[in-house]
């Protein structure tokens, strides 16, 4: 059965190579383009993915600011578009560099109707360090935390000022309110996974049916690492969740949260994994995968 694979992508080399890998004529490929990127219409490598079969681009273009809602926003907008279709099996959420280092005959056994599986790394945020994040006020819809510009740095030192004292009032227990309706679980993880169609159809209604929720995770840190997996972790498709998301990352330095592009050395370990997709890849590390992965790029 077809795949529906949602791409974040902010670099038309790499969309462009991502659709002619994910693309069998029958797998639903849906596309958004940051707003920060300057797309040419006339560009050759666009109409080719324009014209590919399945394709579909989400018209509302957002400035996905790091660590900022507007992520959740997209995702929300990958949901309407995919909510009708039909003899789809899995949705794969995955970023600009980030490809498959299986078959896509292999992929579509695996994630078949039959799988019955949510495939999203979760863990339940039960300390203080993880709980900031959603307990504090965070800002990166009003500027980019890794922009050099002026304005970008005047609003990062205020929004610290802020935060410092938001820490304050959070050590002697005075935090952030949740509505009523609010989950009493919260959980994180990584912001890359594979539902089911259905799973991503309840998310979506949940979502519409519950604005009070969806609106809270605004202004938090990162909430593409919490909106699913509280959602998911606090719904019926719970018993579901497999806490492996099925791709291959390798942060550096160790222990930050910094995904590294992949080299000759990671291949190996690519290989011996269950992974089914990694990240990341640039232009000229995608030679790697030519190489190693013929059963990709045939």
């Amino acid at each position: 059965m077809a795949q529906a694979f949602l791409l974040f992508n902010n670099d038309i080399g790499l969309l462009q190579k991502q659709v002619e890998l994910l693309s069998n004529g029958k797998n639903r490929i849906v596309i958004h383009i940051d707003s920060k990127y300057v797309l040419d219409l006339a560009d050759t490598r666009y109409i080719q993915i324009a014209n590919t079969p399945f394709v579909y681009f989400i018209e509302k273009r957002i400035n996905v600011q790091w660590g900022s809602f507007r992520f959740i926003e997209v995702i929300l907008e990958f949901f309407k578009i995919i909510y009708s279709f039909e003899n789809i099996s899995y949705v794969h959420l995955l970023s600009t560099q980030c490809f498959p280092v299986k078959s896509l005959e292999e992929i579509e056994n695996f994630f078949s109707p039959g799988q019955k599986k949510q495939f999203i790394n979760n863990f339940e945020f039960i300390n203080g360090f993880w709980k900031k994040r959603i307990e504090l006020y965070h800002f990166h819809e009003l500027y980019n935390p890794r922009s050099k510009k002026l304005k970008d740095q005047l609003i990062k030192s205020i929004s610290t000022l802020f935060r410092i004292t938001q820490k304050i009032l959070w050590a002697v227990n005075i935090k952030r309110p949740f509505p009523k309706t609010f989950p009493e679980k919260i959980y994180g993880g990584s912001a890359w996974w594979s539902i089911s169609l259905d799973c991503a159809r309840y998310i979506l209604d949940f979502s519409k049916e519950n604005p009070d929720i969806l609106k809270r995770f605004a202004y938090t840190q990162l909430p593409d690492e919490s909106f699913i997996q509280t959602i998911v972790m606090n719904s019926p498709f719970s018993k579901e969740v497999e806490n492996n998301n099925l791709r291959y990352l390798k942060f550096f330095p160790l222990g930050s949260s910094f995904a590294a592009e992949l080299e000759e050395d990671d291949i190996e370990q690519i290989k011996k994994s269950n992974a089914f997709f990694a990240r990341k890849f640039s232009l000229k590390s995608l030679t790697l995968l030519k190489n190693h992965f013929s059963d990709v790029f045939k």
